[in-house]
């Protein structure tokens, strides 16, 4: 694939998500996240995991900041699956539903979506091995909007549960 058309296949991607997807490209060219003006002091005990591809170095770098920025004490990293290295045959044969992807969506999953959802079982198992209540599952082009920790902070002090922030 050239250039040109990689270049397209973002844009499309980019105007598919809609502005908040062109913030994060914009914030990412640029190096920043906006971060500095929030207290994530109800955060800081959280055990927090960013899943995020080993070779994408500037997504990590710029999500190591804002956890610094927030001071979270429990921050790691967990390698997501790469999509280009999943086998869509083998994955059926372990028991990958495309029929009910089908039905379900209209269409089978693209081995993104099937990487991505590996990648965030592979956190859940982790967070069960390592016995914790709760913790806190961002991927690595998330942004810590005051409005999104304000949401964590009710969440915390309301119902521990699952939930998910848009």
């Amino acid at each position: 694939m050239n250039v040109t058309s990689q270049a397209f296949r973002k844009l499309r991607a980019i105007i598919r998500k809609g502005p908040a997807a062109l913030r994060n490209v914009l914030f990412a060219r640029l190096g920043i996240w906006p971060v500095t003006n929030i207290d994530g002091s109800d955060l800081q005990a959280i055990p927090t995991y960013c899943i995020s591809l080993p070779r994408a170095l500037n997504r990590r770098t710029l999500m190591r900041r804002q956890a610094e920025g927030l001071g979270l004490r429990h921050f790691e990293f967990v390698d997501a699956v790469d999509a280009s290295s999943i086998d869509r045959q083998e994955l059926i044969r372990q028991g990958l539903d495309d029929e009910g992807s089908r039905r379900h969506h209209g269409r089978t999953l693209t081995l993104n979506e099937v990487a991505c959802s590996l990648s965030h079982r592979l956190v859940y198992e982790r967070i069960v091995a390592e016995g914790h209540s709760h913790a806190l599952v961002v991927e690595d082009d998330a942004l810590f909007l005051s409005r999104r920790v304000a949401a964590i902070r009710t969440m915390r002090l309301t119902r521990p549960t699952v939930d998910r922030l848009e």
